[in-house]
């Protein structure tokens, strides 16, 4: 007989990488885009501080740096003018 499947894990798993792969992404367009240079840096170390959470399983809270640099990400983001051509 097959162990049974822990969804919530699998879940929880699938819901991190997510988070992970959103940080990451805004995080490149932050930086490529001119973002504030110090609201990138404020999510690179967070996403790095994520990494090191998942190192020592604490899943939940690096979901949370995730989520915490996906926003300063984005706020980097927000604050470069944007050009509208026509």
């Amino acid at each position: 007989m097959l162990p049974p499947i822990d969804y919530a894990s699998r879940y929880s798993l699938l819901v991190l990488r997510t988070r992970r792969t959103l940080a990451l992404f805004l995080l490149h367009e932050a930086s490529e885009a001119g973002g504030d240079p110090h609201v990138v840096a404020r999510a690179a170390r967070e996403i790095d501080e994520a990494e090191i959470c998942i190192q020592q399983g604490e899943l939940d809270i690096a979901m949370r740096f995730y989520d915490c640099a996906w926003e300063n990400a984005r706020q980097a983001l927000q604050a470069v003018p944007t050009v509208i051509s026509g």
